[in-house]
């Protein structure tokens, strides 16, 4: 039997949450500006306002129980994604399984020099693999990283055609795990880039709707805004990927964003409420633009820190705030998520490692299907890769206390018990088939990376630290490790890039210095 928290929120606690979060959007409404997305609203039996001076083209929507009611009824409690590459774990969502994932980072504390600098396009190759190679990261956030800056400035907004397809190809030649995407301040040709890529890893369009290989993870403007562009040659909006991606079937994260004490109110359950509200809002949109499209209850809220004024993934009533998001999301017999984006740690440190144990542990106890954090440190401002060992040696230690403990025969071995004997005249388990048999599955097996050694045999190898370590074992991943992508879809996946390099006026030296780059050279 798996281990779980229970008594976060009781069941009338569930249901008045739900209440008031109905009332919210029979009051006060929802804001929504993409013409499409109104008209699914429309056509879902909403009342959608007139046109507001501001945003352009925002209107407000309003809702019934029974509008409500029918969208979580056509939403499906369990879907699968499926992995890029055969061979790789399927993860299923609604399943009673628990799942890790990781984030990004705009920038890399790098485990060679040990400076703090800009990613670049052979990080992608480096940080996919090693998340192909880390056996507890179930998937992939899609890039280790979010911007190439050997490719472009990031102020660069006319390239980013040109990213955008580089950094979700990329990944895919080297990591063959499923894919959980977050989207923000792109083009039309991303989304199109990004559903091609997906849809070539799936076999084509009708077999990725059937099986899918990524999922998308949709915010808000909180509160109760999902706004998409106002001008053309804007970025695109939450609204329009939304539009675009459940029109081609895409699983969707709906990640409630509000910040406890400024994006939401300073309390914890009025927070938990504007939470629920923005997800029923969004399925109502996306069951009738799709009906049965697969969703997960999400969550990107956080907590204002009073003194840095900046968001707050790991405060105490931040936590209290995804547990309370987790038992809604059990509540309506839907799969759920944490992506709290990266911890508040800004380095490698023992607050990013208890930072993560907490976050891991709480949410696996509280049932949450998928986690996604690791790796990235500082509000997402940094990465490391010896985080990503760090992190996979908190998970596996996370994934064998939730499973619980086992009460069959096998695990109270009676018979053995008896016959075995007492401590006092000699009697011990460890030479026993049963113990041989079990001891890897029954207990929690360290890698190199965690220290087990004696303070003298410590001293005598380095007195080396748990970095130390991190960076040595990813040194050795790096050599020993092969992504088991097909060359078949290597292949094809590199054709679609240079397609799109060419697309981009990218062609010659420049396009073969990029494509050279998409390769190992470890």
């Amino acid at each position: 039997m798996k281990l779980r928290i229970e008594g976060v929120l009781t069941e009338s606690d569930r249901e008045r949450i739900h209440r008031s979060a109905v009332t919210l959007l029979e009051k006060l409404g929802f804001m929504c500006n993409h013409p499409g997305v109104l008209e699914a609203f429309r056509q879902a039996g909403c009342k959608v306002g007139d046109e507001l001076a501001k945003p352009k083209g925002a209107r407000v929507v309003k809702f019934t129980e029974e509008i409500i009611s029918d969208a979580l009824n056509k939403a499906p409690s369990q879907f699968t994604l499926y992995p890029i590459a055969p061979g790789y774990r399927e993860i299923k969502f609604g399943s009673g399984e628990v799942y890790f994932a990781t984030t990004g980072s705009n920038r890399l504390w790098d485990i060679e020099t040990g400076e703090l600098r800009n990613a670049v396009l052979s990080d992608f190759v480096t940080g996919s693999r090693l998340i192909d190679a880390l056996e507890n990261f179930d998937a992939n956030m899609g890039y280790p990283h979010y911007w190439i800056y050997d490719v472009a400035r990031m102020d660069e907004y006319k390239k980013y055609g040109l990213v955008g397809v580089l950094m979700n190809g990329v990944p895919m030649l080297h990591c063959g795990k499923a894919q959980i995407r977050v989207f923000e301040c792109s083009t039309e040709q991303e989304l199109t880039d990004n559903l091609n890529l997906w849809e070539i890893a799936a076999g084509g369009k009708e077999a990725f709707r059937k099986k899918p290989v990524g999922a998308i993870m949709v915010c808000f403007t909180s509160p109760l805004s999902l706004i998409g562009r106002t001008e053309a040659g804007e970025p695109l909006g939450w609204a329009d990927w939304l539009w675009g991606g459940v029109n081609a079937g895409v699983p969707f994260a709906i990640k409630p964003s509000g910040i406890i004490g400024s994006g939401s109110p300073v309390t914890v359950a009025g927070s938990i409420v504007q939470g629920v509200a923005e997800f029923l809002a969004t399925l109502v949109a996306i069951q009738a633009i799709n009906p049965g499209n697969p969703i997960i209850f999400g969550d990107f809220t956080g907590s204002l820190d009073m003194v840095t004024g900046g968001k707050g993934n790991c405060k105490p009533e931040a936590f209290l705030l995804h547990l309370g998001l987790d038992a809604m999301a059990q509540y309506y017999n839907k799969p759920s998520l944490w992506f709290p984006g990266s911890i508040d740690a800004v380095g490698v440190d023992s607050q990013a490692a208890w930072e993560h144990a907490e976050t891991y542990l709480l949410a696996s106890l509280a049932g949450v299907d998928m986690t996604m954090s690791s790796g990235g440190l500082g509000q997402g401002m940094a990465g490391d890769y010896r985080q990503y060992l760090v992190d996979n040696e908190i998970i596996g230690t996370v994934k064998h206390i939730v499973k619980g403990i086992n009460t069959n025969e096998e695990s109270i071995p009676l018979d053995l018990m008896i016959d075995t004997g007492f401590g006092a005249l000699g009697a011990n388990f460890l030479g026993t088939e049963h113990t041989r048999r079990l001891y890897k599955t029954e207990m929690w097996q360290r890698s190199s990376l965690t220290n087990a050694l004696t303070w003298d045999a410590w001293r005598a190898q380095g007195k080396k630290t748990l970095w130390d370590r991190a960076s040595e074992r990813a040194r050795e991943l790096l050599k020993k490790h092969k992504p088991d992508i097909p060359e078949d879809l290597q292949k094809e996946i590199r054709g679609y890039l240079l397609q799109a390099l060419n697309r981009e006026g990218v062609k010659g030296d420049e396009a073969k210095r990029i494509m050279d780059k998409t390769y190992w050279n470890g």
